[in-house]
């Protein structure tokens, strides 16, 4: 494929948290107020993500996603970067998918320590390549 530019950036890319991004650093500290993968609710079995203020299922589509690598570009850094060198993409801005949930919180001491650890884990992801990788950090509006 020819491209009629020099470069191409993407300004609107998303990474994918790991799901237990939260309750691997906060379970301890926060408890039951932790964004965290549940196995049922109301009664259903499955796997849904909790917040204190949604609980939202984890379709099969991700699931089956994951099970063949397709959504391990959203959080393993080298495979997303191998992504852009074959799509010829020379730089992306990488925002928040779900701790866009989590701001919503009403604890705000949660909010703040989740932004914290999406921070830590953002910096992490994109020091892999960081003229290729540019992370928008999550800053609580409280």
């Amino acid at each position: 494929m020819e491209l009629n530019f020099e470069r191409l950036i993407s300004a609107d890319s998303h990474v994918m948290e790991p799901k237990d991004l939260w309750s691997s650093t906060l379970l301890d500290r926060f408890g039951d107020n932790t964004p965290r993968i549940i196995d049922e609710h109301l009664g259903k079995k499955g796997t849904f993500f909790y917040t204190d203020r949604e609980v939202l299922k984890v379709g099969q589509t991700d699931q089956e996603a994951q099970k063949i690598g397709f959504q391990e570009a959203g959080f393993v850094p080298e495979v997303r970067v191998e992504f852009h060198k074959q799509a010829g993409v020379a730089a992306e801005v990488v925002n928040a998918t779900m701790i866009l949930l989590i701001t919503q919180g009403r604890y705000n001491n949660v909010v703040r320590a989740c932004a914290g650890v999406f921070n830590d884990w953002l910096a992490e992801f994109c020091s892999h390549d960081p003229k290729r990788l540019l992370g928008v950090a999550m800053i609580p509006m409280d």
